[in-house]
């Protein structure tokens, strides 16, 4: 009989939010110069059966599949078909 967990974590499954912040920088001789957008990261927690497991930065994409992955790459879970429930707030 499979064991099934419930899985939570912190934030929404949502598109990647544009760049807030950029950067400057310039080669050692000063000549060339050029401005990048940073990424945008969020703290994920990722809780089971309401016990902290994890808290880690995160692009705030994909989350689900993320804490999937997560649950599985560390041994948490066998098979996705373990999960019954996503409780995600932010």
């Amino acid at each position: 009989m499979p064991v099934t967990r419930k899985v939570s974590s912190a934030s929404f499954a949502t598109p990647a939010p544009e760049a807030s912040q950029s950067y400057s920088y310039s080669n050692l001789e000063g000549t060339d110069s050029a401005r990048n957008e940073l990424a945008e990261e969020v703290a994920l927690a990722i809780a089971y059966n309401g016990i902290s497991q994890a808290v880690m930065l995160v692009s705030p994409t994909d989350l689900e599949d993320f804490i999937v992955g997560f649950s599985l790459g560390s041994g948490i879970i066998a098979s996705h078909d373990e999960i019954y429930d996503f409780k995600i707030s932010g």
